[in-house]
Parts: C-alpha cells; structure tokens; sequence
C-alpha cells in the first residue's frame, strides 16, 4: 500500500440538516472511532454518525501515526497465517513462532501498569483480542503482516518470533486508517469533518444527544448512544502528572475535548492537550 494514500472523504449525509436523531453519535475517526462505527452499524443501528473536529486531509487522528501494530492471543502461526499477506508456504516453513496466551497477554498488561490495568477491562480486551484481529481482517480489511521488522530475529536459517506484538499492518498507521475509511465509505455511513464535539446532552440524569458546533453552527444531535474516541486521560494536564509524572506536565500536544468522569453535561470541557500528534490543523 506504499503508492496510496489517505482518502479524500468528503463529508456525508443523506438526511436534511433539521433531521438530526441517530442510532449513535461517534466522536472520533480514529482507528477506536472508525471500529465503533462500523460495528454499531453490523449490529443492526440504522442512523448513525461519526463526527470529527479535522478536515478530511487529517482523517484517522493520532491512529495515523502510529506503527499499526497488534498484539491477540493465538495458537502459533498456523492460526494467524490466514490473516497475513506476506508469508507463502516456503517462507512459513522457516518462521519459529510460540503460542501468545492469555496468560501471557494478562500478565504483560499488568506487568506493564504495575497492576493498576481494571482486571475487567483486561479480560475483556485480552478474551475478544483473536476474534477482534479477525473482524478487523475480514470486515475491515486491514492488511495484516508478520512484524519480521520489529518481532523476529534470523538464527540459523530461521525466522524467530519472541513476544506477542507480532502482527503489523502494511504502512503502519496510514494503511491502518486508509483501510477503515475505505470501509466506512462502502457501508454509507454518514461523516461529518470539521465538526467539533461542545457538550454532551443529559435528559433525566443519562446521555441523550451531542452538541456540536458544524461551520460554524451550533447543533444538537439527539442520540441513543454517544460513543466517544477522540482520546484518553492524557489530554489532562492534571492527570497525566497524576499517572504518568511531573515531567509530562509540560507536553506539546495538540488540544481537543474531553468528557470528564463526573457525568455532567457541562464536564465535556476544552482540555489543554493531546499528546503525540505533531502539529496538526485540527
């Protein structure tokens, strides 16, 4: 995929501007945000929308520029050789790769955030990883490959893998988000650019809908369910000191919208940063 490049989406909709009730609203067209999308609209929602704050050039957030690589519970290679693009029969006779199970997933998670990762959470992201890198593969078509690059070392005439990070996906992050575009496209789904995510809309106590400010215009977007995926706690000054150290304080990252944990409509506030993009229009 090394000759293509990010599609030009242009902003869709087939409903008039004054029609503005969805299945789910998704904030975000990230790697998270595309996912959610296209599997709200496989598990039966009719209306729904994914908004994000960039124009369409910028498509895909901070999932652009990230390696693209994945890491699922499996069996040894024979269960992932269908998903990968890069490996015929003569070169999978000569790869090493030991099973990656769930107790090998669980126990880095947790080795890696000193036991501080939600065990429930965990669990849910280590017991669906093989069927989520199938879906991503079939549904998707993320073009999956072995990371000989970053995952394998050659040892006597052979490939061997160590650790569980062993898929990739061809052009790392910009095919990872040309794919998932592509995807969202050929489903119709409604996508709206340039579209900034204000403040969410509570009714009786629960989320109800979404404003946002669309060519600059206010909106309110009534929804079932809002799903946001433009980003995680270390958009927080304060929390990122909190978790991660006095040295991050100072970051350069870009800023977005965050909804705070308290479940006020008015928690949806402007937070100063989002780290690791680098400067970005959007």
């Amino acid at each position: 995929m090394s000759d293509q490049s990010i599609p030009q989406i242009e902003a869709t909709s087939r409903a008039p501007e004054n029609h503005l009730k969805f299945d789910v609203v998704i904030v975000g067209s990230g790697n998270a945000g595309s996912s959610a999308t296209l599997s709200a609209i496989d598990n039966g929602c009719k209306r729904v929308l994914l908004i994000d704050k960039c124009p369409p050039e910028w498509v895909g957030g901070n999932s652009y520029f990230t390696a693209g690589a994945y890491r699922t519970v499996h069996g040894g290679l024979a269960d992932i050789l269908d998903i990968v693009s890069n490996v015929d029969p003569e070169l999978a006779g000569t790869v090493d790769m030991e099973p990656y199970t769930h107790e090998q997933f669980t126990g880095d998670i947790m080795r890696l955030s000193d036991g501080r990762s939600d065990p429930t959470l965990v669990q849910a992201l280590v017991d669906d990883s093989h069927d989520t890198i199938q879906w991503l593969s079939k549904r998707v078509k993320i073009p999956f490959v072995l990371s000989f690059h970053r995952q394998a070392y050659l040892v006597d005439g052979r490939q061997k893998f160590w650790g569980g990070m062993v898929l990739a996906v061809e052009d790392g992050g910009k095919g990872l988000v040309v794919a998932h575009h592509r995807a969202l496209e050929e489903s119709g789904v409604d996508v709206w650019f340039n579209t900034e995510a204000i403040e969410l809309v509570l009714s009786n106590g629960r989320v109800s809908g979404l404003e946002v400010k669309k060519c600059d215009k206010t909106l309110t977007l009534e929804a079932a369910s809002v799903i946001l995926a433009s980003g995680g706690f270390e958009s927080s000054r304060e929390m990122r000191h909190k978790y991660l150290g006095s040295e991050w304080v100072n970051a350069r990252v870009r800023r977005l919208y965050l909804c705070c944990s308290t479940g006020r409509a008015t928690d949806l506030q402007r937070s100063e940063e989002h780290p690791i993009t680098p400067a970005k229009p959007c």
